[in-house]
């Protein structure tokens, strides 16, 4: 799996009350839809890293304890892999965010500090503490 994958996908889980293979899967949707569209890379690995697409990837100090996170939160880091892995390869799951490719926190989603490039998106679904979002 590529460097930044499993970071992000434990990062952008983290603002879960529960941290369940679903929630690490429906990033890891988010990602391969983003992918199959097109319109950010033709690699995970660039979908991940487009500048200010993954608030988790912002901050490069950020950046850098979430490469740590393999070393001493070994079971988050499985459950990542194993999230990226079904999503990534064998498509084993279905897409719990309906085709999203943004999500917002709820409390970001519906508060006045909502993004414009939100406004006009279809919501596909609100689960996890998340907005999920497409166009």
């Amino acid at each position: 799996m590529n460097w930044i994958i499993t970071p992000l996908v434990i990062a952008c889980a983290l603002g879960e009350s529960l941290h369940t293979k679903t929630s690490y899967e429906a990033t890891a949707w988010v990602l391969r839809n983003r992918l199959e569209s097109g319109q950010w890379s033709d690699s995970l690995e660039g979908v991940a890293t487009q500048p200010k697409q993954f608030s988790a990837l912002n901050d490069p100090n950020n950046v850098k304890k979430l490469l740590n996170y393999q070393k001493y939160h070994k079971s988050k880091w499985n459950m990542a892999k194993s999230a990226l892995e079904l999503v990534g390869i064998q498509r084993h799951t279905a897409d719990p965010t309906k085709g999203a490719c943004w999500y917002l926190t709820n409390n970001l989603y519906y508060s006045s500090k909502r993004p414009k490039w939100a406004d006009g998106m279809v919501i596909t679904v609100v689960k996890f503490n998340h907005v999920y979002l497409k166009d």
